[in-house]
């Protein structure tokens, strides 16, 4: 009996694992710590709990799958409106803005 040590997902064809990530992946087979028969490993061909050769695909990649490149601040959001309308009740922020000493 082995432990998987991370996600791993049967193809559509039900012949192989793959692991979180993999296009081919259809449907979840084990999380980390689920048990795994010795006769799936033999089948599937893991060993001690994960894929063969799992390390030397995941060289060079983050921990979800993806490559290790930082995201730029804000890359994902889209950029604000320059001259967008103000909020209903921002009147009261508005003249205390333009007049800091009422607004202590």
């Amino acid at each position: 009996m082995q432990y998987a040590k991370q996600r791993l997902f049967l193809t559509a064809q039900r012949d192989r694992l793959v692991a979180e990530g993999d296009p081919d992946g259809a449907t979840l087979y084990a999380a980390p710590g689920d048990e795994i028969p010795d006769s799936a490993c033999e089948l599937f061909g893991l060993v001690d709990g994960d894929l063969a050769g799992a390390k030397a695909k995941a060289k060079g990649k983050g921990k979800n799958g993806g490559e290790n490149k930082e995201q730029a601040p804000g890359e994902n959001k889209a950029p604000a409106a320059p001259d967008a309308p103000a909020a209903p009740d921002a009147p009261a922020a508005q003249a205390a803005a333009a007049d800091p000493a009422k607004a202590e």
